[in-house]
């Protein structure tokens, strides 16, 4: 690792925290029929051209020629700049990702949010199609059918295998075009970054748990896994575990670099082409260039690259964590939830704000427990949601901390963002997680049942005031009672 790297890593975690601090989502959504199906992909290029004439920039991919991206501009925070919001696909052309600016608080996202609901739901209700607010396709069977043909995401077979997928419908790689994350990015400065990124790993099993949304994929009605989104990735990358889930614990910001630099999986862009390194181990020895970078495009056309200290931002997307930190922006970035249902989408968001900023008690919760007694407790949260077993710690327990923890942070905002956390609240008194609910709709009311709780209505309003006639008596509930 060389200086240059290193600045380059951390120069915008050297930048200011604004005040208050600003946040960012990335929320993936499955379409579906009004049978629970991923729609033909012809309705989804139909949808970026409805867009555009709503007043979005659409970008194609420069290698298939298909819409990926709609644009609009969204006024910065400080009003004296502009930032972008998105809409694209995420692996699999039929999750919607919606992508957008960081704003200072919960409520200026959740306007963003509504308005793009806006441009989109009345387009899909009109062929008879949903968003819904769920983790995973329910029905869909993961093959290279419902891979966006993308150029990024075309190179992810040349990193799986056919230990699930048979080569006739795919690679393993093709379980990412079914699932639907609610990820977010909290601005973190360079004293915070580390336990900000070590906390949140540590939490997966807590934010889990609360969270947990995708217990019936590939048409199967199950309980035997309540987030079957977070499986998928190992069932899609099985060789590359050191990737995934929980990495180890971070010391500083050099170590979380060194981590960064063993990354195996390098694609890198040179003139608008992606190029898989196919004669590096690593990033490590790809930036010590030690010999010649040799660079394989889809097209198989090969050429020698010399390495940037700008490529960093291109492996940083391959570290599948729980949570990293994302140099590009200066953040640390959850990415461990399964879409929300809707009128709750933002109450990951608020969950993982308000642990930042509490970020003393939340390290004081974090170090009860070893990395590998969090490890376990994730596991668990996969498997049972929030009906948790009896173990050596109460889990329950920790959760509730977890919850109180994030409810102060927000509380010292002083922006009334603590109301999103109210379903997490509720979910702790019922002991029922999301995945509950979906398992009990599809088993008495079938697909019907499921649509009618899962997918989105045009909103009339904002997204949450079902919520904000419940704002004062939640306020003042005391946090022990819960």
């Amino acid at each position: 690792m060389t200086n240059q790297l290193y600045r380059e890593f951390v120069k915008k975690f050297t930048c200011p925290t604004p005040t208050p601090r600003t946040i960012g989502i990335e929320c993936e959504f499955p379409i579906v029929t009004h049978k629970g199906e991923a729609p033909p992909f012809s309705l989804i290029q139909r949808l970026f051209i409805h867009l555009e004439k709503a007043g979005f920039l659409l970008e194609r991919d420069s290698f298939t020629g298909f819409y990926c991206t709609a644009t609009k501009m969204a006024a910065s925070p400080s009003s004296t700049a502009f930032y972008q919001d998105s809409i694209t696909t995420d692996v699999g052309y039929s999750i919607l990702e919606i992508v957008l600016a960081p704003q200072h608080t919960l409520y200026q996202l959740e306007t963003r949010l509504t308005k793009i609901l806006h441009h989109i739901l009345p387009f899909l209700l009109k062929h008879q199609c949903y968003i819904i607010g769920y983790g995973i396709q329910p029905c869909a069977t993961p093959g290279h059918e419902l891979v966006m043909p993308k150029e990024r995401y075309l190179f992810f077979k040349h990193f799986s295998y056919h230990n699930f997928i048979p080569p006739t419908k795919g690679f393993d790689s093709d379980h990412l075009a079914i699932t639907a994350s609610n990820q977010c990015h909290i601005k973190v400065n360079e004293t915070e970054a580390i336990d900000a990124v070590n906390i949140l790993n540590a939490f997966s099993g807590p934010l889990i748990a609360m969270q947990a949304n995708s217990p019936i994929w590939n048409n199967q009605h199950t309980d035997q896994y309540k987030a079957n989104r977070e499986l998928l990735w190992k069932y899609a990358f099985p060789n590359l575990s050191q990737q995934l889930g929980i990495p180890p614990k971070f010391t500083s910001l050099s170590d979380y670099l060194e981590h960064l630099c063993q990354i195996s999986t390098l694609l890198i862009p040179r003139d608008g082409t992606y190029y898989q390194v196919i004669n590096k181990t690593n990033f490590n020895t790809y930036y010590q260039q030690k010999g010649v970078a040799i660079g394989r495009a889809l097209n198989k056309k090969e050429i020698p690259i010399t390495p940037q200290p700008e490529d960093l931002h291109h492996i940083v997307p391959f570290s599948w964590f729980n949570a990293r930190l994302v140099p590009k922006y200066g953040t640390v970035e959850s990415r461990m939830c399964c879409q929300q249902p809707p009128g709750e989408t933002l109450t990951s968001a608020a969950l993982t704000l308000g642990l930042i900023e509490n970020i003393d008690a939340a390290k004081i919760l974090m170090q009860r427990l070893s990395l590998q007694e969090w490890k376990q407790f994730r596991m668990e949260a996969i498997k049972h949601g929030m009906a948790l077993k009896k173990s050596s710690h109460d889990m329950i327990g920790i959760i509730k901390e977890v919850l109180t923890i994030a409810y102060i942070g927000l509380l010292q905002r002083g922006q009334q963002e603590e109301q999103f956390l109210q379903p997490l609240y509720n979910r702790i008194k019922t002991l029922e997680s999301p995945a509950d609910i979906a398992l009990a709709l599809m088993h008495h009311g079938g697909m019907s049942a499921f649509l009618s709780h899962y997918a989105f209505p045009i909103p009339k309003q904002a997204e949450w005031h079902q919520y904000l006639k419940h704002s004062n008596s939640f306020l003042n509930t005391s946090l022990n009672t819960v």
